[in-house]
């Protein structure tokens, strides 16, 4: 979810510091579309190329739609097998706590 969050902000910096309304939005910033493909999802596809990809090969969903960058604790993502939130602080909430995952 870290490596998404890396993506969304990459394209937020360069769309005046808004967020993507969805997912297919970010392909230029992401190589391919299995990572928007949870390992542990078991219902939906994994779409192997941005050509066939669609929000329903998507394990993630988007949590927000064109809102600005600028509040740390705004949910991101979410992932919709284990409920995983990404934060735009690039944190990620596991039902656990609240954690970085890249140093």
């Amino acid at each position: 979810m870290v490596a998404i969050g890396f993506a969304l902000r990459l394209w937020a910096d360069e769309h005046d510091g808004r967020w993507p309304s969805n997912l297919p939005s970010i392909s230029n910033e992401l190589s391919s579309p299995l990572m928007l493909h949870c390992p542990g999802d078991r219902s939906h596809p994994a779409a192997p190329n941005w050509a066939v990809f669609t929000p329903e090969n998507s394990s993630y969903e988007m949590m927000t739609s064109g809102s600005r960058t600028g509040d740390s604790n705004q949910v991101i993502l979410r992932c919709r097998v284990h409920g995983h939130l990404l934060y735009a602080d690039d944190t990620v909430f596991d039902g656990v706590r609240r954690r970085r995952k890249i140093p």
